[in-house]
C-alpha cells in the first residue's frame, strides 16, 4: 500500500498538542530508551520506543516521526540497515536520523553518514549533548 504524505490522518505529526514533534528510539536497552524518553518528553517532544529494528519497522507502518535515534548494535538486524532502508525511500524525505553508537570510531561515524544518517551521538551522552544534536538535526 502506498502512503499519501498529504494525508495526516494516520499519523502523529509535529502540530499535535503542540509538541516539538515525534520521536521514535530504537535501542534494544529498555533502559536507555526510557532515559532518552524523559529527557525528550520533558522538552516538549511525544517519544515512541522500539527495542528492535522489526519493532521500530512495525511502528513506522503507522507514524511518521520527525526524527530517529537509532542504536548501531542491536540483534536481529543493526541499526544502519534500518537508516539505509529509510535513507533510500523518499517516504521518509523530511525524517531527520540520528545515530548512536557506543563505538565511536571513524570509520563507524562514516558508515553512518554514507548510509544517510543526519548526525552521530556517541554514548555514553550527556542530556545537553542529545538536546543539543535533537535542536541541531531539526532546524
Amino acid at each position: 500500500m502506498g502512503h499519501n504524505p498529504d494525508d495526516k490522518s494516520d499519523r502523529i505529526s509535529q502540530d499535535d498538542a503542540g509538541s516539538r514533534g515525534t520521536v521514535l528510539v530504537v535501542d534494544d536497552e529498555p533502559g536507555f530508551c526510557r532515559i532518552v524518553s524523559d529527557i525528550l518528553q520533558a522538552k516538549g517532544f511525544i517519544v515512541l520506543e522500539a527495542n528492535s529494528v522489526p519493532q521500530a519497522l512495525l511502528q513506522l507502518e503507522s507514524v511518521i516521526p520527525n526524527l530517529l535515534l537509532v542504536d548501531v548494535m542491536m540483534p536481529q538486524i543493526d541499526g544502519l540497515q534500518l537508516v539505509e532502508q529509510l535513507a533510500n525511500d523518499p517516504k521518509w524525505l523530511n525524517t531527520k536520523i540520528v545515530v548512536t553508537s557506543a563505538k565511536v570510531e571513524a570509520s563507524n561515524r562514516m558508515a553512518s553518514w554514507e548510509r544517510g544518517a543526519d548526525a552521530f551521538l556517541p554514548k555514553p551522552f550527556q542530556a545537553k549533548d542529545l538536546l543539543d544534536v535533537v535542536d541541531y538535526v531539526l532546524s
